[in-house]
């Protein structure tokens, strides 16, 4: 997944430590032309944002590893080693050109995600959404919260959950109707 100083609040505790040395709050991180996390400015044309509390990871971008899909950007992107914000929509599809996973970004923080079916059993291209989080909701406003969606395939059904700090931690926790 995926998030920055607009979404989770405040900059003030951008790149922090805690008194125990652990990260905390908002971190800057640097990203390559697929949104994957570089180590070095030289390898970035993006940078984007992620959360921590109290040395606890809440959100990261991860590498992608998906060598058979293909990627589409909607924007061109920028000079390699010139970061700017992560800002656009990445989508990777599969080599039938069926959409399997749609990430929006706006100024380093996330938008939204959505996964796709790509089942044999679906007719044609056609695809089916399988999860949708988006990153605008807040579970009572509170930083590094989000809405997420499963549904439920081959049924109308969906299930709803917050992605929040609980008794368990950090995680998903269901929406009760």
């Amino acid at each position: 997944m995926l998030i920055g100083p607009a979404v989770f609040g405040q900059t003030d505790t951008l790149n922090s430590l805690n008194s125990k040395g652990k990260k905390t709050g908002v971190w800057k991180v640097f990203l390559n032309e697929k949104a994957d996390p570089v180590t070095k400015v030289k390898d970035a044309y993006f940078y984007g944002f992620e959360l921590w509390d109290e040395g606890e990871l809440v959100f990261a971008f991860v590498k992608h590893n998906w060598k058979k899909y293909k990627l589409a950007f909607d924007r061109q992107l920028p000079t390699k080693g010139n970061p700017i914000p992560l800002t656009g929509t990445f989508q990777w599809s599969d080599k039938n050109g069926r959409l399997w996973i749609e990430e929006a970004f706006e100024n380093g923080n996330p938008l939204y995600i959505k996964t796709f079916s790509t089942s044999l059993f679906l007719p044609g291209n056609n695809t089916s959404l399988l999860e949708y989080i988006d990153f605008s909701r807040k579970y009572n406003n509170t930083q590094g919260t989000f809405y997420y969606e499963e549904h439920v395939q081959n049924s109308d059904k969906v299930e709803s959950y917050w992605f929040r700090k609980g008794l368990k931690g950090w995680r998903l926790y269901r929406i009760e109707i």
